[in-house]
């Protein structure tokens, strides 16, 4: 196990948002910011060309592409970049506009050269790109048929030809990148029983992608000298990791955010990788995530570098969802990229010959961005107590919490395939809404199956009807008690007596009963990344 000094490049800044492992297929997101239109940076979708998708990049300096020589030979990127550090130059502003031809969705850039065009529609698109000093460029892109596509296209520049060149980035603040592991621990010398407080990052391994973990990062149970963090070994023991690339592009390393650990029986979903994130490049069969432009010494006559954390998936055999996404892939395209769920011996990431990160895509499927809910999500584990095939809903816990399931909403992860395939006793995993009506049935977005029946509730969102006197408040349509029924509740980053209407949480508890979830941890997010989902 290897510790990176706070010096190291891998170090980076502290991000209070955290994605808390809702990975199946639900995404943090949110675009309640993106209406309006003028100088806020956001579009104006016209009515009678008006779509569901989200187009995002920015401009910065993209003035200066017409200034370099065209006899520089670096990259038109490195030469950007260059003289974004050497001049003082403004990011792209007030006269610049991204506009999509035909429509009157257009965006003005704010702060930062950041721009975002709302409701584009299906198909093949142009998008006219006007600097400060007036170039123009065209850029056209296809979109995915059925709508809610998310396309962030990173650092664009308008060469002096017209030509628009992009490059998407694995980092974006709406709509962050992910990389999630499952399989055995290794890299661990020696047992670790606290995170390190010195600013370094500590390095393991989980079905061959390298992680690091610090202070910040969660772990599920905590770290302590009855739960120390240890090599799996010839154990059984599990761990389940949410993480994203670190700011060093020349290092391997992504950055644990959550680390879940399982003690059960081995699971048939070892050695497994989900990413979501935007297509950075893809050829025939391949797919690339997590690269970003090469790095460069600025010298012609040496090789630029590819960015380390780069992981390029096979797709020849991958399923793509819809099946028409295959031919209308895009860099900068959110997806969700999964790999073979049955591998329980080779690791989920390998190396090739030049030492690049490799993996097999067993499904592609695109990141939908729907309007965004007005309700928060809630996390439900356990045993399923009863069925309704009529109304298509389901009692949890011994009917403590009810389910209700949405054809054509709802996802079922594989061996689950509709209403239909669940069963009375499974361990399940559901990430849902709230109910639609006081006293309803909780609206699932997605169901899985569990690998042991844990009777708890994970719910985030703002604290509404707080109840000092009786310690009660609600949190996504659910009431929590806490320091209630013999159980001292754990609070991080507030207390009992700080509580407050309106602070967003993340609250673990008991199974309902009689209306009623124990808390057994309290969590505030002072920097919270909204919700929304993918429904398809």
């Amino acid at each position: 196990m290897k510790r990176l000094p706070p010096s190291h490049p891998t170090g980076f800044a502290t991000r209070t948002h955290w994605m808390n492992g809702l990975f199946c297929g639900v995404l943090l997101l949110a675009l309640s910011s993106c209406s309006g239109g003028g100088d806020s940076g956001t579009s104006a979708p016209s009515s009678a060309t008006s779509g569901t998708n989200v187009v995002t990049g920015t401009m910065p300096a993209t003035s200066v592409a017409s200034l370099v020589p065209l006899t520089d030979t670096r990259t038109l990127f490195a030469k950007i970049i260059n003289r974004l550090f050497v001049e003082p130059i403004a990011y792209a502003a007030g006269s610049a506009s991204v506009e999509v031809q035909g429509t009157t969705i257009k965006s003005h850039p704010i702060g930062g050269g950041h721009f975002q065009l709302v409701g584009v529609p299906d198909g093949l698109i142009s998008l006219k790109f006007t600097t400060p000093d007036g170039e123009t460029g065209m850029l056209p892109l296809t979109l995915p048929s059925g709508g809610g596509a998310f396309i962030d296209l990173g650092l664009v520049v308008v060469r002096r030809t017209g030509h628009v060149e992009f490059s998407p980035s694995h980092s974006n603040n709406q709509f962050p990148s992910s990389l999630q592991a499952r399989g055995a621990i290794t890299g661990v010398a020696n047992p670790v029983m606290a995170a390190p407080t010195d600013g370094s990052c500590t390095t393991f391994q989980v079905a061959g992608v390298t992680f690091c973990f610090d202070s910040h990062t969660r772990f599920d149970p905590p770290l302590n000298g009855h739960n120390p963090f240890v090599n799996s070994g010839t154990t059984n023991l599990v761990a389940v990791v949410t993480g994203e690339p670190t700011d060093d592009p020349a290092s391997t390393v992504f950055r644990a955010r959550r680390v879940q650990r399982n003690h059960g029986a081995p699971s048939a979903n070892n050695n497994t990788l989900t990413v979501i994130a935007p297509i950075t490049n893809f050829d025939s069969d391949t797919l690339t995530v997590f690269s970003t432009p090469p790095i460069t010494d600025n010298d012609p006559n040496t090789a630029d570098l590819p960015n380390a954390h780069a992981i390029t998936f096979n797709t020849a055999q991958a399923k793509f969802d819809p099946r028409s996404l295959e031919e209308n892939l895009s860099k900068g395209l959110f997806v969700e990229i999964t790999t073979p769920k049955k591998n329980g011996t080779g690791p989920a990431v390998s190396l090739d010959a030049q030492g690049n990160q490799i993996a097999t895509a067993d499904r592609v499927r695109l990141v939908r961005v729907p309007k965004p809910p007005t309700g928060e999500l809630l996390s439900v584990e356990g045993t399923l107590s009863s069925l309704n095939p009529n109304s298509k809903t389901f009692g949890m816990n011994s009917d403590t919490v009810f389910v209700h399931v949405t054809d054509n909403v709802t996802r079922l992860e594989d061996p689950l395939t509709s209403f239909s395939s669940l069963q009375v006793g499974q361990a399940l995993e559901v990430t849902a809404l709230q109910p639609k009506t006081v006293g309803g049935p909780l609206e699932a977005l997605a169901i899985k199956l569990a690998e042991t029946p844990t009777p708890a509730i994970e719910a985030h969102g703002q604290i509404s009807s707080l109840n000092q006197t009786n310690r009660t408040f609600v949190v996504a349509g659910i009431t929590f008690c806490y320091d209630c029924n013999a159980v001292n509740t754990e609070f991080m980053d507030v207390t009992a007596e700080t509580l407050a209407d309106g602070q967003t949480v993340r609250v673990l508890g008991t199974a309902v009963v009689n209306g009623l979830s124990t808390a057994t941890q309290v969590e505030r997010e002072h920097d919270p990344l909204p919700w929304a989902i993918s429904t398809q």
